[in-house]
């Protein structure tokens, strides 16, 4: 009968009581199963027939689209006005993309099975859940702009002269704020700042990881017999990641966003020539070496 009960749910004003509900029976259907399985141990204990516990199998199995709908309903509902009047430097992008999408998914499913199955009432709150959902769509695109890693003090006033609005998010500034401010109606000059900033994160975000890629390499030197001297050795690997990172700094610089780190492209630029210098001298300077130490230091 509680099972029965869902079909008769369609009303999402107060998902939070309807979701502890369905919590409840999930927690008697789990507590019936265990109770199954423990009876069919002693069962098979002393070589009895087992008894099949089909009605908890089949009641599991017509109580979970109900359980997704309202797992699927409080999640939206208990999220949404996090995002909406959190503070907004706090809103994961990826979080909100993936989640309204997966949310989304599973309403169009379950709204598409109840239909075929002439349950009305949870259709009505599946598609209801569905129409809230499709109503904050529209603002994903405006979380993931404002939300991109990349932007900087200097993007904010870019889209703030573009905008005519003094946007600088800060602990107090929320998504509610920012459709008051008629943010929605800047997409295009938001968008425009915001592939820009995406693109200067890239160089950023690369100029970084080539620094941290020498942090774990060490020169292998080693003492050469009894000479006293010591001499470079496996340097195939330090070479390569020279000879790659020196190319990549290249291209870098040809990069139309490499405004902002221009000096510091070109600065590493010619640490790394630097470098590479100095290695091929002291290299060739070993060869020689190695070839006439034999030589000069025989008795």
């Amino acid at each position: 009968e509680e099972v029965e009960s869902f079909k008769h749910m369609g009303d999402i004003g107060d998902v939070e009581t309807t979701y502890d509900t369905v919590k409840q029976l999930q927690d008697k259907l789990a507590e019936a199963k265990r109770t199954g399985e423990l009876i069919n141990s002693r069962e098979a204990l002393f070589g009895w027939p087992v008894t099949q516990y089909d009605q908890i199998k089949k009641l599991t199995k017509t109580f979970e689209p109900y359980a997704s709908l309202w797992k699927v309903g409080f999640d939206w509902s208990t999220t949404y006005p996090v995002w909406m009047e959190g503070p907004f430097v706090e809103v994961n992008r990826t979080e909100v993309e993936e989640n309204t999408s997966a949310w989304q998914l599973s309403l169009k499913k379950l709204s598409i099975s109840f239909a075929d199955k002439e349950l009305p009432e949870p259709a009505r709150a599946a598609t209801a859940f569905l129409d809230k959902l499709k109503a904050f769509e529209e603002l994903v695109p405006l979380i993931v702009q404002l939300r991109n890693p990349g932007l900087r003090a200097r993007h904010w006033d870019a889209i703030s002269k573009k905008t005519g609005l003094a946007l600088r998010p800060d602990a107090a500034f929320t998504l509610n704020r920012a459709i008051e401010m008629n943010v929605t109606d800047h997409h295009e000059a938001i968008e425009e700042v915001s592939v820009i900033a995406t693109q200067e994160y890239a160089l950023e975000t690369a100029l970084d990881k080539m620094r941290r890629e020498w942090e774990p390499l060490k020169l292998d030197v080693a003492p050469y017999k009894d000479t006293g001297t010591y001499v470079l050795r496996a340097m195939d690997d330090i070479l390569q990641l020279l000879d790659d990172q020196i190319v990549k700094t290249q291209a870098m610089r040809g990069s139309p966003f490499i405004g902002p780190f221009e000096e510091r492209c070109t600065k590493w630029e010619k640490q790394l020539m630097g470098m590479q210098e100095t290695f091929d001298e002291w290299i060739s300077c070993q060869k020689v070496w190695l070839y006439l130490e034999p030589i000069f230091g025989s008795e």
